[in-house]
C-alpha cells in the first residue's frame, strides 16, 4: 500500500497495530509507533501523544490538552505538549494582528502555521 504522506491527517497506536487515518480512508498497519515515528518526515509530523502521531499540515489549532485538526480531536500528552510547541509557530494575545489569516487566537484556542 502507497499513502502519500501529503494525505495522512493521523496515525493512531492500537496495541500491535496503527491505524493510518487520510480524508477518505484509513489502513491498519502491523508496525509499531516507534517505527512510524522514524518513516514519517519530521519536520511533517509530531507526535503528540504516546497514541498519536498528527500531520502539522493538517494541524490547524490546539490548547493545553487538544489537538484540532478538520472534523478530528486528538489528545495531547502533557509530556509531548513542549515537543508540539517547539514544531509550529505560537501566537498569543500580545500579537496584535495575525500573521496570515490562517494565524489567530479564538476562544483560548491557537491557531498557527506550521513552520
Amino acid at each position: 500500500m502507497k499513502i502519500n504522506f501529503s494525505e495522512i491527517l493521523y496515525v493512531e497506536a492500537l496495541k500491535n497495530y496503527v491505524r493510518i487515518v487520510t480524508p477518505q480512508k484509513s489502513w491498519l498497519a502491523l508496525v509499531s509507533m516507534k517505527q512510524m515515528e522514524t518513516a514519517l518526515p519530521a519536520a511533517s509530523f509530531c507526535r503528540i501523544h504516546r497514541s498519536f502521531i498528527v500531520s502539522l499540515d493538517q494541524l490547524y489549532a490546539f490548547n493545553k490538552h487538544t489537538a484540532y485538526l478538520s472534523q478530528h480531536r486528538l489528545p495531547i500528552g502533557e509530556s509531548y505538549r513542549d515537543v508540539l510547541e517547539q514544531h509550529v509557530v505560537l501566537l498569543g494575545n500580545t500579537v496584535p494582528a495575525p500573521v496570515s489569516p490562517s494565524a489567530r487566537v479564538e476562544k483560548g484556542i491557537l491557531h498557527l502555521q506550521a513552520l
